[in-house]
């Protein structure tokens, strides 16, 4: 699975404009690839670069050979996901150390039950 649309955009210093990502994208499924994770559906306070992720997963283009998932960290990830009638979604779980914790804002002892 490519990740870099989501992985890759949230980690840099400044955000990358809707546009271009919707072309990295385009270009990535073209090239042949089958599965891209496309958005992150988490708090623009914490990760602003995500903070377009329903226009980015609605103005894609989807071609029937690729799958296009999305990450949900908690609940309410995964209601703005389903809210652009999406139905790939991976859900965050605990247990995979701070960085997880980071980037949902909660401690690995509290996310239990999200």
């Amino acid at each position: 699975m490519e990740v870099g649309p989501r992985d890759g955009l949230q980690n840099e210093p400044v955000v990358v404009p809707t546009d271009v990502k919707i072309e990295l994208i385009d270009r990535l499924a073209k090239s042949g690839l089958k599965s891209i994770e496309v958005t992150s559906f988490v708090s623009p306070k914490w990760v602003p670069q995500m903070a377009d992720n329903a226009q980015v997963l609605q103005r894609i283009t989807k071609y029937p050979d690729v799958n296009y998932p999305v990450l949900v960290p908690n609940m309410k990830g995964l209601a703005g996901a389903v809210s652009v009638t999406y139905i790939y979604i991976q859900y965050l779980v605990k247990g995979f150390g701070d960085r997880g914790s980071t980037m949902v804002k909660v401690p690995r002892y509290k996310s239990e039950g999200r």
